[in-house]
C-alpha cells in the first residue's frame, strides 16, 4: 500500500454517509498514487469559474479535456481543488460531470479542500 502525500493527506475531503453516489467516487482510501506515479490534472473550482491546470475553462473544453485524458495511457490523476465554504451544489455539479468523464474512482480522481483565505 502506498501512502497519500502528507501535503495532501492533510487538505483530503472526507465526505460523510449521507454523500450521493456520484461524490463517493471521489474519496480515497489511501491508496492514490502519489504525482510522481502518474500525470496528474488538477480541476479547481473557484465561485462558478473553473480552472484547469490554471488556466480559465468552460464547460465544454472541461468535456473534451477529460474525454482526451481517458484515452491516455497511464490515465491521469484528476484532482479535484476547492476551497472550505465552496458552494456545496456547484461542487456536486462539478464532480458529476467530471466523475462522468473521467470514471472517476479513487485511483483516478482526488479531491482536496484548501484552507479558506
Amino acid at each position: 500500500m502506498r501512502p497519500v502525500p502528507l501535503a495532501l493527506a492533510v487538505c483530503l475531503t472526507v465526505l460523510g454517509a449521507g454523500a450521493a453516489a456520484a461524490d463517493l467516487a471521489w474519496t480515497t482510501t489511501g491508496l492514490a498514487p502519489t504525482p510522481t506515479d502518474q500525470p496528474t490534472n488538477v480541476l479547481h473550482v473557484a465561485g462558478e469559474q473553473l480552472l484547469w491546470n490554471g488556466a480559465a475553462i468552460g464547460e465544454t473544453a472541461l468535456r473534451t479535456y477529460l474525454d482526451i485524458t481517458v484515452h491516455m495511457s497511464p490515465q491521469p490523476l484528476l484532482v479535484l481543488t476547492h476551497r472550505e465554504g465552496a458552494s456545496a451544489a456547484r461542487l456536486r455539479q462539478v464532480r458529476a460531470l467530471a466523475g462522468s468523464w473521467a470514471k472517476c474512482r479513487p485511483d483516478r480522481c482526488l479531491e482536496v479542500t484548501r484552507p479558506a483565505g
